[in-house]
């Protein structure tokens, strides 16, 4: 699987997220709030731990620096205190039964230590954030929401962070034999992930 292959396989996947998205016109208040329940119920405390997989387990050292310098702003600017502030100001009380059941998915990748595919997870969660975070933005705002910072750093920030996921991501494919594969599992299982978040 050459960079080329990589880069339309997740523009793939990006174009099915975004376009799987609900028509916000249609979504009331009741059915915003669910959304950002399952949204932060699933990421908030996953995404780091997810993130930090990928490095630990990755066998580039190249994925490695890239994916360690990404972790390090994750937790230096504590992005899961900025989404929990996002959906509180939204009046979303987050239960913990609306995490969806496609997580179980990627811990079975840090169990084990399956550093291309939770890359690639990371790489597609990163560049997808460019269609779903205006989409959460919205629904935040149909609620009342009033904390924007969570969606405001991520609208910037994950512009560079896909890019650099993806250079790790193309890294660590020639530590790999069946690549194309795996990597195309993935990317599926993070399609899946957002679609049961946002439907």
């Amino acid at each position: 699987m050459n960079n080329d292959a990589i880069r339309s396989g997740i523009d793939s996947a990006v174009r099915e997220i975004g376009a799987a998205l609900p028509d916000a016109s249609s979504l009331s208040v009741d059915a915003s709030r669910r959304i950002l329940s399952r949204y932060s119920a699933s990421i908030t405390p996953n995404f780091v731990f997810w993130m930090a997989g990928a490095m630990l387990f990755a066998r580039s050292s190249d994925a490695q620096l890239i994916l360690a310098e990404n972790l390090r702003v994750e937790v230096c600017d504590d992005h899961p205190a900025l989404l929990r502030a996002f959906v509180a100001s939204a009046g979303v009380a987050v239960c913990q039964d609306d995490i969806v059941v496609n997580t179980g998915a990627f811990a079975d990748m840090c169990h084990r230590s399956d550093g291309l595919s939770l890359i690639a997870v990371i790489a597609v969660m990163e560049s997808a954030s460019a269609v779903f975070i205006p989409f959460l933005a919205e629904r935040s705002r149909k609620c009342g929401g009033t904390d924007f910072r969570y969606t405001n750093v991520h609208g910037v920030a994950d512009v560079l962070h896909a890019e650099d996921c993806i250079r790790a991501l193309e890294y660590e494919m020639f530590q790999y034999q069946d690549t194309e594969h795996r990597v195309m599992v993935a990317v599926e299982q993070v399609v899946e992930f957002l679609c049961e978040i946002f439907l």
